[in-house]
């Protein structure tokens, strides 16, 4: 068994000096660990392995089929004392990974809820209301002196200023398309589901002399397109004194600032936002669009035009020029099509983790349904229906991937 195993690409993490018994085994690029124990000298004790724990090991090796047949590697309940080994990729303390106990639980993993049931989200909208405008960049440019706005360009807020003269245009369809399907996880992560995919949002005038000018400036465009909490441009009077000290008000981590008003009003939203004629959203909500489009490609494409001159480097908002409005038509004809790519995590995972929040304790399913989506599981639309997923044939679907890559690159 050991050899047939390591044939396949599997690797032992323990062995004692006769190499006779194995302790954990390792899934190659796979979320999960299988533990198991063989000791020989205990003949007394035969030990039967169970439904999970030989169906985990076949699924990864793309040859579920052939070993189980289908009423034993859909059986749901199995031992507890496995389920510690494999789940979350540790085990605390000794399983015997062939042995039952008493104790049972299911393999199916539970997903969180959405605000609609697939199939069934409502598609009219008749107005958001946003607040931030990108036509305060012009506003403060007829203020300043060429000069002084030359201070603000090559500021931290040169990123909002060249995205205001690419002359985009805010796609509310596309906007509250997301809404609709946001996934109502516990913690403050914010995940939204594409063609049933999982994805993730996270955070990448008076006399005044010349500086206090350039100050109050930079605070309009930070509160009007970044911050985006209030209509108008009326901004609270206590953060407008903090604004008059240039350096100190330049150094405030700005994009920690606007994503979190954004989460927090989205998080805020449900069915009864978008009942009504018009809902309000603040925060940077340009944010939404250039992330779905790195996330949903062909959205981009269907939406906006790629430029050409950007680097992949660029900030994702110099990715893309003529964003149109985009009809909710147009974005469901995308979701519809066959095979759409869906980036569930944009760019690389571990550069960003001090950027994402820690899983919520009730989300700890989901973050192992995400961990198999990066895999390679397809999730479907039954999955949703359905409110869980099985960690055997998902794992399955993993296995005869990687056995197919293993068959055309031998």
């Amino acid at each position: 068994m050991v050899e047939r195993l390591e044939k396949v690409g599997l690797s032992f993490a323990a062995q004692d000096e006769s190499d006779k018994r194995m302790e954990i085994i390792e899934f190659p690029s796979h979320p999960f660990f299988i533990g198991a124990q063989f000791h020989p000298e205990l003949k007394s004790r035969p030990g039967k392995a169970s439904p999970l724990f030989l169906g985990l090991i076949e699924a990864s090796c793309g040859e579920l089929e052939t070993v189980m047949s289908p009423a034993s590697a859909h059986q749901n309940v199995i031992s507890n004392g496995t389920k510690n080994v494999f789940v979350n990729g540790s085990s605390k303390k000794a399983t015997n990974g062939l042995a039952d106990t008493d104790d049972e639980f299911t393999t199916m993993m539970t997903l969180p809820n959405r605000h609609h049931k697939p199939g069934t989200e409502p598609h009219t909208i008749h107005s958001i209301t946003h607040h931030s405008n990108l036509q305060y960049v012009n506003d403060v440019r007829n203020v300043l002196s060429s000069t002084e706005f030359a201070v603000l360009e090559n500021s931290y807020l040169s990123t909002v200023i060249k995205l205001a003269k690419m002359g985009n245009r805010f796609s509310a369809k596309l906007f509250h398309f997301f809404m609709q399907r946001r996934i109502l996880t516990r913690g403050q992560v914010l995940w939204f589901s594409f063609a049933d995919q999982p994805i993730r949002l996270q955070r990448d005038g008076g006399r005044m002399n010349s500086l206090e000018k350039v100050s109050l400036g930079a605070a309009i465009i930070s509160e009007g397109i970044i911050v985006g909490r209030s209509s108008g441009k009326r901004i609270p009077q206590e953060r407008l004194l903090k604004y008059r000290h240039y350096e100190v008000f330049s150094k405030l981590p700005w994009g920690k600032i606007g994503y979190e008003a954004l989460s927090e009003s989205i998080l805020k939203m449900n069915a009864h936002s978008w009942s009504k004629e018009r809902y309000d959203v603040q925060g940077f909500v340009w944010a939404i669009i250039f992330w779905s489009f790195a996330a949903v490609p062909d959205l981009g494409i269907t939406i906006a035009t790629p430029c050409e001159t950007s680097a992949s480097s660029d900030p994702l908002c110099f990715q893309w020029k003529s964003v149109k409005y985009g009809s909710m038509s147009k974005v469901i004809l995308v979701e519809k099509r066959e095979n759409v790519l869906v980036k569930t995590i944009i760019g690389e995972s571990k550069a960003f983790e001090h950027l994402v929040q820690q899983t919520h304790p009730d989300d700890r399913d989901f973050d192992s349904v995400v961990c198999l989506v990066t895999q390679g599981y397809n999730m479907t639309r039954e999955d949703w229906v359905r409110g869980e997923i099985d960690i055997l044939v998902a794992s399955g679907q993993i296995g005869n991937q990687q056995r197919r890559q293993r068959c055309a690159n031998p």
